[in-house]
């Protein structure tokens, strides 16, 4: 077994198809600390290795950029259920702020064992317990709000507050430069947004933070 950039990659043979492993999932070493989806605008076919985590036939896919490997949390629950989660020995936070917790398997390949630590995500961010309070409040809101859910609203009567952590200054980050082909589809989003009255121009401000552009499927952007 060798470390490829940060991420576990058993020695043997790789496979790039599509195809469904014998347990019907897959394995994600995606990328958690940084990158850049422009550079990934294009579809390209994942790479593929089988091998055997826990006495039970895996498929991970490979990704050398990534610095950690993460398993679904579904799929920890499904597969793994015997491995208690533990605190994960690297500081990580989802989008939402919570920690990840991670597990440590056995995975062998050709012969070959060896312990590899899985940090534990599920689709929304966060583990178990955050994801299963996420589904029960958004139930709760699409019974009392039918029907709302395809609608854009707005608040109104309240303001909103970011509280700041104590001796916190002002940031303001350089505007990246966006590649020409999306220069006309990001000032129509941009037009789009003020339109709707999601953001608004400023002349000035304290602090500024560069968007990234994130592609869609049908080739549509979105703003992040």
């Amino acid at each position: 077994m060798r470390e490829a950039s940060g991420i576990k990659e058993l020695k043997g043979d790789s496979r790039s198809d599509t195809e469904d492993s014998t347990d019907g999932e897959a394995l994600h070493g995606k990328d958690v600390s940084s990158g850049n989806p422009l550079k990934q605008w294009k579809a390209h076919k994942p790479m593929y290795v089988q091998v055997i985590m826990e006495r039970q036939p895996i498929k991970m896919e490979l990704d050398t950029g990534a610095a950690v490997s993460i398993m679904p949390y579904t799929m920890s629950k499904e597969k793994m259920a015997h491995i208690q989660l533990r605190k994960s020995t690297v500081n990580l936070k989802t989008y939402t702020g919570q920690r990840v917790r991670q597990i440590t398997v056995q995975v062998a390949k050709n012969g070959t064992v060896e312990s590899l630590k899985l940090v534990v995500v599920d689709g929304l961010g966060g583990t178990g317990d955050e994801k299963q309070s996420r589904t029960l409040r958004l139930k709760r809101l699409l019974e009392k709000y039918p029907g709302k859910q395809k609608e854009q609203g707005m608040l109104k009567g309240t303001k909103a507050h970011l509280p700041l952590k104590d001796g916190a200054t002002p940031v303001f980050l350089k505007a990246r430069p966006v590649p020409y082909s999306l220069r006309t589809r990001v000032e129509k989003e941009l037009e789009r947004l003020e339109k709707g009255g999601i953001i608004a121009q400023v002349s000035t401000s304290e602090w500024a933070t560069p968007v990234v552009v994130a592609p869609n499927k049908d080739g549509s952007i979105r703003l992040c």
